[in-house]
């Protein structure tokens, strides 16, 4: 069997300038100094916002104790539609907010 020899260094190329005009930055819409990055107060409505926050608080505190009920192999009867209902508020609350 006949030894290897090492293998050849990798040849580096230096870095060459850029011939010609530079490409133009492309702009996003988050770096687009025209838009503004608040919602604007008039498109939340913050009676039905208030009256969603509301419920989606009383139903977060009763949580805890129904997940407590878990360890003793109870399964609280409305444990899963209080976490659905939690989970369609929030997303409700999060797209009008944020239109």
């Amino acid at each position: 069997m006949e030894p290897r020899s090492p293998a050849a260094p990798a040849v580096i190329e230096p870095v060459r300038e850029p011939q010609g005009p530079l490409p133009k930055r492309v702009q996003f819409p988050e770096e687009d100094e025209n838009r503004t990055r608040q919602p604007t107060a008039q498109h939340v409505d913050l009676a039905h916002a208030r009256r969603e926050a509301a419920e989606l608080a009383a139903l977060a505190v009763k949580i805890p104790s129904q997940v407590e009920e878990l360890s003793q192999k109870t399964l609280p009867h409305d444990l899963i539609q209080q976490l659905r209902r939690i989970e369609e508020l929030a997303k409700r609350l999060r797209k009008e907010i944020s239109r």
